[in-house]
């Protein structure tokens, strides 16, 4: 008797360790597939140059400004996310007396000027027109900044004035992609991870200029 209740004991353990194993299996084999289901967006890096005309209101001068290294993230072919920082061209000092609050008439001065800088974040829509070209749109939040230093020469105590100004606005951009992969087996229409971008791009609010941009993106 006391051996038919062992066997039934340890038959009932083996039972038991298989259901585990198999409960353990079935948990790990449905998190693996959840795990394979989530995907991280595509991400790119971008950088450029851009074309300024002289803007007083925006403290912006004529000429060539930089995109820093920003980011991209595409979640399908069509939608995205990219953030960025631009710096616009030093606005020239004979044009500074015109928007300036201090009055330097009469006054021994030097002026000089910083880059303005645009902080972005923008949402991104892209729709393919062949294997190699796309066009692009972007419409986001901006932040500005933009300052100078004002010398007086015959002020001992406090011969430096620093004004600046600050705010926000809206940014929109418009432009073509044209694809640089190398892979032949990537789809007509799929993402453009590495590609140059044209574009316009009009900032808004009290200090948005419009500039012309090229720009290298997952380069």
């Amino acid at each position: 008797m006391k051996l038919l209740l062992f066997a039934i004991f340890l038959v009932f353990l083996s039972v038991s360790s298989v259901g585990e194993t198999i409960v353990t299996d079935a948990m790990r084999k449905s998190a693996e597939e959840k795990t394979s289901k989530f995907k991280l967006p595509d991400r790119y890096s971008l950088i450029g140059l851009s074309l300024y005309s002289e803007d007083t209101d925006a403290m912006v001068g004529s000429g060539i400004g930089l995109r820093l290294r920003g980011f991209g993230l595409q979640f399908n072919n069509r939608f995205g996310l990219e953030g960025f920082l631009d710096f616009a061209p030093k606005l020239d000092t004979s044009s500074i007396e015109d928007v300036s609050d201090i009055d330097l008439s009469g006054k021994d001065v030097e002026l000089k000027t910083k880059r303005s800088s645009y902080a972005s974040l923008v949402g991104t829509l892209t729709h393919a027109m062949n294997e190699r070209w796309s066009l692009i749109g972007k419409v986001g939040y901006c932040r500005y900044s933009s300052k100078f230093h004002v010398f007086f020469k015959d002020d001992l105590l406090f011969p430096r004035r620093l004004v600046k100004d600050s705010g926000s606005g809206a940014v929109v951009s418009f432009g073509m992609l044209r694809s640089l992969r190398n892979s032949k087996d990537e789809k007509p229409g799929e993402f453009r991870k590495r590609a140059i971008e044209f574009s316009l791009t009009k900032m808004f609010g009290d200090a948005g200029p419009m500039s012309i941009n090229v720009r290298l993106r997952g380069i």
